[in-house]
């Protein structure tokens, strides 16, 4: 399997883990499913995984999943994909266009050294209220959509690994990565806007890629905000995909 075949894979992995399971998971011909609960559509997600025979049904199903917790919801649809021609149909719209980003093989050569007034370490559970509140302001979330993910489960997790960054014993900077066979996936880079400017990013990047390369990674993706991707592309990640994210008006 190439690389960004395995990436993928381990992009739907990454949903399997940040869905609550007091929902389930929908899983059908081509498409994956799960929900957070929040209170915004980036909280409850459909991935196209796949082709289907009957792409609008499977789409159909799929939205039904979430209607029937009546909740709000996006559908990451890839480029090429048989599902762009039948979103329309059900009713959607695309609202945002997101790179897909790979870095392989992972080498650090272009990423920055921690400052040494940042203190790195991995996220304790008395810090997940600040990291909550960290997410709120820099993806401007609202707070309960940002609990909603329940992040204290993964303290401690095998796969699933945050850090946070300090400076002056505040925290101000997070990263997380999620390891699934040997791709490391990079999610919730977050930094404090007076913080923003010193490079931080890059260093909670490179922080939790390398976590996840001791675990066995080879190869690590993203999707990039639009404030992150010159940073992610100054570290060596190229974009291999777009996906189009598509909502009810």
């Amino acid at each position: 399997m190439d690389a960004l075949a395995r990436a993928l894979d381990g992009f739907a992995d990454s949903w399997r883990y940040f869905a609550r399971a007091k929902y389930g998971l929908f899983e059908q011909d081509g498409i994956l499913a799960g929900a957070t609960g929040g209170r915004v559509n980036y909280c409850n997600q459909a991935l196209v995984i796949g082709e289907a025979p009957d792409a609008y049904s499977s789409l159909a199903a799929a939205m039904g999943y979430f209607d029937g917790f009546h909740l709000p919801f996006m559908v990451q649809v890839p480029d090429g994909s048989s599902f762009n021609a039948v979103v329309g149909r059900a009713g959607l719209i695309g609202t945002a266009k997101v790179p897909f980003m790979l870095l392989d093989p992972i080498e650090d050569s272009m990423w920055r050294k921690s400052p040494p007034e940042l203190e790195i370490a991995a996220a304790a559970a008395a810090d997940m209220s600040v990291v909550e509140s960290l997410l709120n302001v820099t993806f401007a979330m609202p707070l309960d959509s940002v609990r909603a993910f329940a992040l204290s489960r993964f303290i401690g997790h095998a796969e699933v690994q945050m850090f946070v960054g300090r400076i002056d014993g505040k925290i101000v900077t997070t990263a997380t990565s999620l390891l699934s066979g040997d791709t490391a996936g990079v999610f919730q880079v977050g930094t404090l806007e007076q913080h923003r400017g010193k490079g931080l990013g890059n260093v909670m990047t490179g922080h939790a890629i390398k976590a996840a390369v001791e675990k066995g990674a080879h190869i690590s993706y993203l999707q990039a905000s639009a404030l992150g991707y010159p940073v992610y592309e100054k570290m060596g990640f190229k974009t291999v995909l777009t996906h189009t994210m598509f909502e009810r008006p």
